[in-house]
């Protein structure tokens, strides 16, 4: 077998294995976890998980698009653009934000090139108020509110001259 083949074979072998669905070991792996969690299985005990209040205010309540965040390993702030729930491992709910940063004169902008994204967002409620953090208990990130932002839209700016 030559080497052009063997690696097409290993390419197709990674791509079976690495192909993102839930409850996958690629889309655990993502998460920064070394868990193994076969197709299919059940993730790491519910013990490592954090889950939401159901009677309670989520993620997406609290943050909406024109919020103003910034993380707790001192990155943004950022503008919210989109506020998508996700399903891990078919029953935890958790939220992917997608943040836009501000230009040079400090305008936030929604472009492909200032987007972020903080995935595996849940609304923590164990000290009584609300903190926005990661789905896995032993990440200790967090989510801060810090204000609302006023978007600059610049789509068809280039028309004017």
């Amino acid at each position: 077998m030559s080497k052009l083949a063997t690696r097409a074979t290993a390419t197709e072998q990674a791509t079976d294995r690495y192909t993102f669905r839930p409850g996958s070991t690629y889309q655990h792996a993502l998460s920064g976890h070394n868990h193994q969690c076969p197709l299919g299985l059940a993730p790491p005990a519910d013990a490592d998980l954090r889950s939401e209040d159901p009677g309670r205010p989520n993620v997406a309540d609290l943050i909406t698009p024109g919020t103003l965040i910034k993380t707790s390993y001192n990155s943004g702030p950022y503008m919210v653009g989109h506020v998508t729930p996700v399903i891990y491992y078919g029953r935890f709910r958790a939220f992917s934000v997608t943040g836009y940063q501000a230009d040079e004169h400090g305008n936030f902008v929604k472009s492909a090139g200032r987007a972020g994204y903080l995935n595996e967002l849940v609304v923590d409620w164990t000290g009584g108020e609300p903190r926005i953090r990661k789905l896995f208990q032993a990440n200790d990130d967090e989510i801060f509110i810090v204000g609302r932002a006023q978007e600059v839209d610049r789509r068809g700016q280039g028309l004017l001259f």
